[in-house]
C-alpha cells in the first residue's frame, strides 16, 4: 500500500506566507495615515477608567463611578472594533480591491495560489489540511477556575476585609485590561502569531482554496 506524505515545500509556503503577510500591521496598519494611527489606538486609554472606578467604590462605598466607568469601558471596546472595521475597509477599497478582489480572502486566495503554482492539486490540498489541523483543547479556559474558587473562598474566611478585597479587585482588573489592551494593539505593534493560530490560519485559507478550486 502506498503511503501519502504531506508536500513539506508546500507547507513552508504556506506557513511562510501566514507569519509574513497575512498579519494586520503588515495588510492595514502599515497603510493608515499618522492620524488614523493615533485614533485607532485612542480608545485603547477609555478600558484603564475603571481601574480608578474599583478603588472609588471600595473607599467611598458609591457604585456611580464604578458602573458609569465600566459602561465607558464598554462603549470604548464597542468604539474600537467598529473604528478598525472602518479603517479595514477604508484600506482595503484603496490599495486591494479590484474587479477579481472583492475581499481580504480573494486577496489571500490569489497570492497563495500564485505561489503554490504547479503544487497546488488537489491531493496536495488535502493532505495540507490534515496537515494543519488542529484540534482544539478546553484547557486554557479552564486554568481561571481557580481563581474564582480562590476568590470565593476569601469571601467566606475574610467577608469584612475591604483592604484585602481591594487590593485583590484592584490587581484582577488591572490584569484583565492589561491583557485587553495588548490584544488589542498587538496586531498594529508586531507580526508574531503562535504556532497554533498560524496552523489555523493555514488550514482555513487552504479549504477555502480548496473549495474556490473544486467549484471550477
Amino acid at each position: 500500500m502506498e503511503i501519502t506524505t504531506v508536500n513539506n515545500s508546500g507547507t513552508n509556503i504556506i506557513l511562510e506566507y501566514v507569519f509574513k503577510k497575512t498579519s494586520w500591521r503588515e495588510l492595514y496598519f502599515s497603510k493608515l495615515s499618522g492620524g488614523q494611527k493615533i485614533l485607532f489606538f485612542l480608545p485603547v486609554l477609555f478600558l484603564y477608567f475603571p481601574i480608578y472606578g474599583t478603588y472609588d467604590l471600595f473607599h467611598r462605598n458609591s457604585w456611580f463611578l464604578f458602573l458609569s466607568f465600566g459602561v465607558i469601558m464598554l462603549v470604548s471596546i464597542w468604539a474600537f472594533f467598529k473604528q478598525k472595521s472602518y479603517l479595514e475597509q477604508k484600506v482595503f477599497e484603496k490599495y486591494y480591491l479590484s474587479d477579481s478582489c472583492k475581499t481580504a480572502l480573494d486577496y489571500h486566495l490569489g497570492k497563495i495560489s500564485m505561489l503554490l503554482g504547479d503544487e497546488n492539486t488537489i491531493e496536495n490540498r488535502a493532505l495540507w489540511k490534515n496537515h494543519f489541523k488542529i484540534k482544539h483543547s478546553i484547557f486554557p479556559f479552564i486554568i481561571f477556575l481557580p481563581v474564582f474558587g480562590f476568590m470565593c473562598f476569601q469571601h467566606l474566611i475574610r467577608p469584612y476585609n475591604k483592604d484585602f478585597f481591594l487590593g485583590f479587585y484592584f490587581g484582577w482588573i488591572s490584569i484583565m485590561i492589561l491583557l485587553m489592551s495588548f490584544a488589542f494593539i498587538m496586531p498594529a505593534i508586531s507580526d508574531f502569531k503562535f504556532k497554533i493560530a498560524a496552523h489555523n490560519e493555514a488550514f482555513k485559507l487552504i479549504s477555502e482554496l480548496d473549495n474556490k478550486m473544486t467549484r471550477k
